[in-house]
């Protein structure tokens, strides 16, 4: 999201269940989900995807043997600009999946052996 730019203030549906580049409307860049191996998120979960703007209260965690935190708190110890804090958020039956500047929430993580991608949040300054 650009400096100065106002955000939707409402989720959009969006099926990130094919590999590429998907724009999502009125955020000023793109998605882009690669397949890979592990690590990843379910794409089964992809294909329910839902783009929301951040309304504080969210908890992310982010490892497997972490624990949850409130997003402002684990985007003050990742060092995320303020200005780079509001990028869409990616949710799925109201599990939130990935949040740009940190990665995928650790219990998104897909089970071994199941198809997975990696999503990664790029905005218009990368996309051009």
């Amino acid at each position: 999201m650009r400096r100065g730019a106002t955000p939707p203030d409402s989720s959009i549906a969006l099926d990130l269940a094919t590999p590429g580049l998907h724009r999502v409307a009125g955020w000023n860049g793109a998605f882009e989900v690669k397949p890979v191996s592990r690590n990843g998120i379910a794409v089964d979960a992809l294909r329910g995807a839902e783009v929301r703007p951040r309304t504080g209260g969210e908890q992310f965690q982010v490892a497997a043997r972490g624990v949850a935190r409130r997003l402002k708190k684990q985007y003050q110890a990742h060092a995320v600009a303020p200005h780079d804090r509001c990028a869409p958020l990616l949710f799925a039956r109201g599990q939130l999946l990935y949040v740009p500047g940190l990665g995928i929430d650790a219990r998104a993580l897909a089970a071994a052996g199941q198809p997975q991608a990696r999503v990664r949040w790029i905005p218009d300054s990368s996309t051009t």
